[in-house]
């Protein structure tokens, strides 16, 4: 059985049901002491599945430790970094020179060591632990955009029926003499 070309869907069409499902995101400015862009989620007017709100929650909270984080790791940084240029200025009576910025950061590191460890790993799993609920999210939206497409095609199709129905009537209601009739060929 051979089947003819399907109704195609344009890329800019499926991009536009697809943002109606996924509304975009907002971001922000960098954070003035986090340095974060924060991600603004805007609430959509369709209705959405359990796992797409799951999702967007899950991504609000991590993006809040994250922000939490790093505003105070930013913070002590500064206040270290502060305090230590106030000492060098005290003792030697010049400002601290790269030499000194040098050996301030790594002693901060190396002090922030397990704060950072403890973020990181506890950020990781926040974010493996939602590419489940992403997954179901995104095959959520995926499965509504097929049905969408099927019953586009699907209006398509009855439309290109009724053309050809249209058509055919039409023709059938001519009289035989106004059909075209090839040489040596008789109709019967």
């Amino acid at each position: 059985m051979t089947r003819g070309p399907m109704p195609s869907l344009s890329s800019s069409a499926l991009a536009r049901r697809v943002a109606r499902l996924v509304p975009p995101l907002e971001v922000s400015s960098p954070h003035p002491l986090s340095a974060i862009r924060m991600i603004r989620h805007p609430s959509s007017n369709e209705p959405r599945s359990d796992a797409m709100r799951e999702w967007q929650r899950r991504r609000e909270q991590v993006q809040e430790m994250h922000h939490k984080f790093w505003a105070g790791n930013n913070a002590d940084f500064i206040a270290s970094k502060t305090s230590f240029e106030q000492k060098i200025l005290e003792s030697t009576g010049a400002p601290a020179d790269a030499s000194d910025l040098s050996r301030f950061y790594r002693e901060y590191l190396d002090g922030a060591r397990d704060r950072h460890r403890a973020y990181r790993r506890a950020w990781n799993r926040e974010n493996f632990g939602m590419l489940g609920v992403a997954l179901r999210a995104y095959a959520d939206v995926a499965g509504r955009v097929a049905v969408e497409v099927v019953e586009s095609a699907g209006a398509q199709l009855r439309q290109v029926d009724r053309s050809i129905h249209h058509a055919i009537t039409k023709l059938s209601s001519r009289p035989s003499s106004s059909l075209y009739r090839a040489h040596g060929v008789s109709v019967r």
